[in-house]
């Protein structure tokens, strides 16, 4: 079922909040009672709640929301103390109204058993609410009542009463002494954003029965030139009405943020002298505008406004597009590398030079223009790791209460960006490397205390960029990875034979974790034991053009690396030639290159060759050979060489020739080569013919010396 545009935007923002609320949450248990964090849940529960209650057909989400909102009023006001347990409570709604979310986004509707979901937190949440609003004090309340708080909204209500033209006031004072009922003074200031909630403010005050005074006006001073928007709400409500407190606030339930409420008396007429208040006990006023209650997603908007209707410049885009404009980018990058070769061909087979030229002269014009599209097209998809950091603190924190362990979660580098198909792919693997740090490497409380170390563990989720790779860790503090251990297992379970494990040295050892079938673990639980996980995080990354290591040291804790490609689209390549194939080697491993390298500077330590290179002896290694070529293998006398790095050391690759530096667009292998390990990819060059793009950390591992 398609959705409407409206739904699809309350999906997409629905998701953003559970998000949002979810690390609010988790922050909530390091920052205890931290008033901006509990004020940012609270807007999320009830955006979540206004947003929904625009579609009537999703009210089992209006009303799960809305009992969370109202148990958050409460700690939000300082009545309840949030603990694990509320906690635990208020992210299970988060998870239910996600399901939710994805429910809606494939059928269009909510499940038929919504209502039979939720039955447990609703009645959780309610339960919760009515304990707390019979107690009426705690620690919280104690502490909140130390502080002197101001409502601003009470604070202009109070200043409207007392301004009124004295008719007004007369006509309001004699209807006190008259009448029997009560009356209700209420200033309401909607959100900027509120007619995207589905509120309508004026619809709403006019509920209100027997309105006795009533005035209108705006919040903020904007100019109605071409920038302004109708859409954004800049209306203040202050009005008095011959009804009691409980019926006024009930009518304005959903908009109990933006509402102030006063029973009406006379003293509220009557000028107070200003209370003396220790100079402790004030607050430090907020920046923005203190008549707006307004969530972080919506100050933007607001700030626009103020500083000259401004409209937001930032919108959304199906990433159906996006992906169709990085196509046509590819494909143009393709068009463009063919004007090289019709320069050559314009020169040498139909000489033509003048004709020659003139293509050369343009092919800089278009590549200018081209490599601008590209980079504009590759910011258009890249997004910060954050977006694939962002489901870690609660998995660690969920894992880490399960197996009775301590642990504390550190990310650093969640700016760094990536393409978004590597950011979307690289949430997996994360996922098996945390794992296994809380599984394997973090020790108990009691095995750390013996063991010298602090009770809490430590694991850090980094990301750096390393040229045009992104670079990601996860490192733990805990027992590190036992060589020996690992080379016993790997016997064990056939994966190598003794005579290969005795010959390796403990980091080679320490790479058989990522062996297909391997676990340290003897009994299967849910988190491991079942011999899957480090060999799918090495196919996934190696799948992306990636590789894995991993780092250790015994008692000390361990450091898994990933590095991928920041873009799996479009890549620089070095492109060499042998024995009449053409290859392409990424620019990032290339250090630099020869030709004409004579073979007097090749020189054979331990029956192995070796060129020798600004004075400097590298180890020489002939493409021909590594790929087993069928022909000639043997290099031949000036012969041109590629300088590559591979794990940090300098290579020497004796090819045929190589020519330039080109933007290629990387095509995903299928078939038989799909799984290959020399290849990355392939290419489609300027000529037409297609080539491989190699994995030189493969191809130089599986060394095979002339």
């Amino acid at each position: 079922m398609q959705l409407s545009s409206l739904a699809t935007q309350f999906v997409l923002e629905g998701r953003d909040h559970c998000e949002m609320a979810a690390s609010g949450l988790l922050d909530l248990e390091k920052h205890s009672h931290d008033p901006d964090v509990v004020n940012g849940i609270f807007r999320s529960f009830h955006t979540l709640k206004g947003t929904s209650g625009i579609f009537p057909e999703y009210l089992s989400i209006t009303t799960l929301t809305h009992a969370a909102e109202s148990l958050m009023d409460l700690i939000r006001n300082g009545k309840v103390n949030i603990d694990s347990e509320l906690t635990d409570l208020f992210l299970a709604v988060l998870d239910q109204v996600g399901l939710w979310l994805e429910h809606i986004e494939k059928s269009g509707a909510l499940p038929v058993a919504a209502d039979n979901e939720s039955a447990g937190l609703l009645s959780a949440l309610i339960s919760k609410k009515e304990i707390a609003e019979g107690k009426q004090e705690s620690s919280v309340a104690a502490t909140v009542t130390e502080t002197v708080v101001s409502n601003p909204l009470e604070e202009q209500l109070r200043d409207w009463l007392l301004q009124l033209e004295p008719a007004s006031k007369a006509s309001l004072l004699s209807a006190l002494d008259s009448a029997d009922k009560s009356f209700t003074a209420f200033c309401y200031t909607p959100v900027s954003d509120s007619f995207f909630f589905g509120d309508d403010p004026v619809s709403l005050v006019h509920t209100v029965e027997e309105l006795l005074l009533l005035e209108v006006s705006k919040v903020l001073e904007v100019q109605f030139d071409l920038d302004y928007d109708p859409f954004v709400c800049n209306l203040r409500f202050m009005a008095v009405a011959a009804a009691d407190i409980e019926t006024v606030r009930e009518i304005f339930g959903y908009v109990e943020d933006q509402i102030s409420l006063l029973a009406l008396t006379p003293q509220l007429f009557i000028p107070e002298s200003p209370p003396v208040i220790e100079e402790t006990k004030i607050q430090t006023a907020p920046e923005k505008p203190e008549n707006l209650q307004i969530s972080s997603s919506q100050e933007q908007g607001v700030t626009a406004v103020d500083a000259g209707g401004k409209k937001n410049t930032y919108i959304r885009v199906d990433q159906e597009h996006i992906n169709t404009l990085m196509d046509l980018v590819g494909e143009m990058i393709i068009a463009k590398n063919s004007l090289p070769y019709l320069v050559r061909r314009a020169a040498s087979f139909y000489k033509a030079p003048d004709l020659a030229d003139e293509i050369d002269m343009k092919h800089g014009t278009i590549n200018y223009i081209v490599s601008g599209l590209q980079e504009t097209a590759m910011q258009m998809r890249m997004l910060p790791v954050a977006r694939a950091f962002e489901r870690f603190p609660r998995l660690v924190r969920d894992i880490s209460k399960k197996l009775d362990k301590k642990v504390r979660l550190i990310m650093t580098g969640e700016d760094t960006q990536a393409d978004k198909d590597v950011i979307d792919m690289l949430g997996d693997p994360l996922i098996h490397l945390v794992r296994n740090s809380l599984d394997h490497g973090v020790e108990t409380p009691s095995e750390r205390l013996a063991a010298g170390k602090a009770e809490e563990a430590v694991i850090t989720l980094r990301a750096f960029q390393d040229k045009s790779d992104i670079v990601v860790e996860v490192e733990d503090d805990g027992r590190g990875i036992d060589p020996e251990r690992i080379r016993m297992k790997a016997v064990e379970k056939g994966i190598i034979t003794s005579d290969s494990a005795a010959s390796m040295n403990d980091e080679e050892a320490i790479q058989l974790i990522m062996a297909a079938g391997f676990s340290t673990n003897d009994v299967v639980t849910d988190l491991s034991g079942r011999g899957v996980g480090m060999d799918v995080v090495m196919n996934m990354v190696t799948s992306l053009g990636g590789s894995v290591r991993a780092f250790s040291t015994p008692g000390s804790g361990s450091r898994m690396r990933l590095t991928l490609p920041m873009s799996m689209a479009i890549s620089k390549i070095l492109i060499v030639c042998q024995n009449g194939c053409t290859y392409g080697i990424p620019a990032d491993d290339v250090m630099e290159s020869m030709i004409n390298v004579h073979k007097s500077r090749v020189t054979t330590v331990n029956g192995y060759p070796g060129l020798e290179v600004r004075g400097e002896l590298l180890p020489l290694y002939s493409l021909s050979v590594q790929l087993e070529m069928s022909g000639d293998r043997s290099i031949k006398p000036g012969f041109s060489a590629v300088v590559v790095k591979i794990k940090g050391e300098a290579v020497a690759i004796a090819v045929d020739s190589f020519q330039d530096i080109s933007d290629v667009v990387v095509k995903p292998l299928a078939g038989m080569l799909q799984k290959h390990p020399y290849y990355n990819g392939s290419t489609i060059l300027g000529d037409g013919s297609i080539t491989f793009i190699l994995n030189m950390q493969e191809v130089i591992k599986n060394a095979n010396h002339p």
